[in-house]
């Protein structure tokens, strides 16, 4: 688990049960009222 400061923008490897990866090891809990995620 990782926490993100506001703005910052990251890589996201794999997405599972509601957890992105963005790094090995490195995850954080996807809630759109706070995270901005855009899939390519």
């Amino acid at each position: 688990v990782r926490k993100t400061s506001k703005g910052e923008k990251v890589t996201v490897y794999e997405e599972k049960n509601g957890w992105l990866r963005i790094g090995t090891g490195q995850w954080i809990y996807y809630d759109s009222s706070y995270i901005d995620y855009n899939r390519l």
